[in-house]
């Protein structure tokens, strides 16, 4: 295989690439040092069909996971950032993580949820957006998520709230190894995808009678693990990035119009080979 997927464009597999792949594979999360430029008119004639696929949630089989993955992969591929990740509100208020595009983005997560404490919960809690263009600066404002987030390489993050007429149902983080806010463009794009999934979630429960907000994180976390298990293992197997394998995953569950976490887990049960 060798092309990844990125704003709609080819781009030939790098030694950057494949460096971090080796990282990835020796238990490092190390994310290449280049900057992705946004194509906007790809970003253009993608966000349709990102859009419906956040959105289309009416069916009773919704793998959640599966479109909070789809929401933080898309944010990576159309912003100029370099890691995404998402976690859900459940009903005692409490951050959870869900998706994430980097093992370290994970961490973060994670670290935001145990802490109580970050751009994230903040985002949340304000149903607004968050921005630090430089962690450097603002050392205080969050110590243990800023300490964190340098040491992984990052130097800024943005926080979106998924929320539909301010009901509040989870954030999506953005990360960047370059300091700076986003762009006019970069922010209103991350809205509209962060409101997309608040839509497909809401509309989602209310459809199929889902009675708690813990019935819907359930299904998200028990979709997880098999998804981190396959893209683990096409990696591995295949020396592909943790990114490629991820993509290769979704293209085999879109083609065969399946859902994500049932791909994977025939992928970790060795019923298919998807390379």
């Amino acid at each position: 295989m060798g092309f990844l997927l990125r704003t709609g464009r080819r781009r030939v597999v790098t030694d950057s690439d494949r460096s971090a792949t080796r990282a990835a594979l020796n238990g490092a999360d190390t994310i290449p040092d280049e900057r992705r430029p946004v194509d906007s008119l790809s970003r253009a004639e993608r966000l349709p069909d990102l859009m419906l696929e956040l959105t289309d949630t009416l069916g009773s089989d919704l793998d959640v996971a599966g479109l909070l993955y789809c929401l933080a992969r898309a944010s990576t591929q159309l912003l100029d950032i370099d890691s995404a990740g998402v976690l859900l509100l459940d009903e005692k208020g409490r951050l959870i993580p869900v998706a994430a595009t980097h093992h370290c983005t994970d961490h973060l997560e994670q670290l935001q949820a145990d802490t109580d404490r970050g751009p994230c919960l903040e985002s949340i809690r304000g149903d607004r957006d968050v921005s630090c263009p430089d962690i450097d600066h603002e050392p205080e404002r969050w110590p243990d998520f800023a300490r964190q987030a340098r040491d992984d390489g990052f130097r800024s993050v943005h926080a979106v709230p998924l929320s539909l007429r301010h009901q509040v149902v989870g954030g999506l983080n953005l990360f960047s190894r370059a300091t700076g806010a986003l762009s006019d463009a970069d922010r209103r794009v991350a809205v509209l995808l962060a409101t997309a999934a608040a839509t497909g979630l809401v509309h989602w429960r209310t459809v199929n009678h889902i009675q708690t907000v813990n019935g819907q994180l359930q299904n998200a976390l028990s979709s997880r693990i098999p998804i981190e298990q396959a893209k683990g293992f096409i990696a591995a197997r295949h020396r592909l990035s943790p990114e490629l394998a991820f993509e290769l995953l979704r293209a085999r569950a879109r083609r065969r119009r399946e859902p994500l976490t049932q791909v994977a887990r025939a992928v970790v049960a060795s019923q298919i080979d998807i390379v």
